[in-house]
């Protein structure tokens, strides 16, 4: 589990919240729902000024380059425009987390 938790830091409130709510699945609504009460702030793909302050020069590019993919792929809509949330330097991301969430879950069942 810890790979999964440095990967997924949210995972063990997600599960919980699952369950308090139960929930099958991890919806968008809910994991966005845990990144706020965790203090994790919404990226907003088309003001990405804060990459700036990233001191890491690697997880700086990675963000800019995912951001500029969203972007050319018209990502911007009203659904997917914000599936990034940040704390610090630290970026996650709701497709990542899904994904770890049911790896997780497999291994665990």
């Amino acid at each position: 589990m810890s790979y999964y938790l440095k990967e997924s830091p949210l995972l063990q409130q997600l599960i919980h919240q699952m369950a308090e709510c139960n929930e099958d699945d991890l919806s968008y609504e809910l994991w966005r729902d845990v990144c706020i009460k965790n203090g994790w702030i919404e990226v907003n793909i088309q003001q990405d000024d804060w990459v700036d302050s990233i001191e890491d020069d690697t997880k700086r590019e990675l963000i800019m380059a995912y951001n500029s993919l969203n972007q050319d792929l018209k990502w911007n809509t009203k659904k997917k425009e914000k599936r990034l949330f940040r704390k610090g330097d630290e970026v996650i991301s709701y497709e990542k987390d899904l994904e770890h969430y049911w790896e997780y879950s497999r291994q665990n069942s």
